[in-house]
């Protein structure tokens, strides 16, 4: 089954990848930077963010080849397979309207959950509470 994220009113496909010897959710790296709206190439944005934060194949990515057929014949084309927290890394670096509404995202994401355990910090009685 491929589970989907939503960034503001695009999606993003999440499939179970292993990367560093760890199955783990991933999502295609050119499909991000569609869904981003990033107006440089591909292979130049995806190169310059992996210097930029010093993502690690084989940890935070990897490498496969894709085959593809042009009109003027076929070429490989480099397809990254990139963790979840990579794609949220590389979202929210994005100074575009989509990256934008990941950054917001994830703001209110951290209010909510800074309120919620404000709230039962405050209850008379104790829950076990497991962030993990």
């Amino acid at each position: 089954m491929i589970e989907t994220i939503k960034i503001a009113n695009a999606t993003v496909k999440i499939r179970k990848r292993n990367i560093g010897g760890v199955n783990q959710n991933s999502v295609d790296a050119r499909e991000l930077h569609e869904v981003l709206q990033v107006k440089s190439r591909f292979n130049d944005w995806i190169l310059k963010r992996i210097r930029k934060t010093m993502f690690q194949e084989a940890h935070d990515y990897y490498i496969t080849q894709k085959k593809v057929m042009l009109n003027r014949g076929s070429t490989e084309l480099k397809e990254y397979h990139i963790s979840i927290e990579m794609a949220k890394h590389l979202a929210m670096m994005e100074n575009t309207p989509r990256g934008y509404a990941v950054r917001q995202h994830f703001i209110n994401a951290e209010k909510s959950l800074t309120h919620v355990v404000d709230v039962m910090a405050r209850l008379p009685f104790k829950y076990p509470l497991n962030l993990h």
